[in-house]
């Protein structure tokens, strides 16, 4: 089944240039065993801390402050088919004011455009 929908990867201004540059987002290699492993993407067109996961509480950088739109989204997989193979699944889910169903994910890289933030909610 094709998706139609927009989706967004959300991130911090220190990736912004490299993912600009490549013009795809890349996630991390298949032998990391964490979240680092996936490339994350939204279907949220304004980034929404908490309900994202977004809340920079290991990361320090603001990952909200740049918005990038998938252009093709072959590759995505939403969050609730792949959750139950990563035991460190459960850790994400249950972060206050999380909302999973917006959550998905990629294994190789996913193209995408820059898209600022102009308007709407900056919680």
């Amino acid at each position: 089944m094709k998706i139609t929908r927009p989706f967004w990867h959300y991130t911090c201004d220190d990736k912004v240039a490299a993912i600009q540059g490549a013009g795809v987002v890349v996630p991390g290699t298949p032998d990391t065993d964490g979240p680092g492993r996936y490339g994350w993407f939204a279907d949220l067109a304004h980034p929404v801390r908490d309900a994202l996961g977004l809340t920079s509480q290991v990361l320090t950088c603001d990952r909200t402050r740049h918005r990038f739109r998938v252009t093709d989204p072959d590759a995505l997989t939403h969050w609730i088919r792949v959750r139950r193979s990563h035991p460190w699944a459960l850790d994400l889910e249950t972060a206050p004011g999380a909302r999973l169903m917006h959550w998905w994910v990629a294994t190789v890289p996913v193209p995408v455009i820059y898209d600022p933030i102009t308007t709407g909610p900056r919680p």
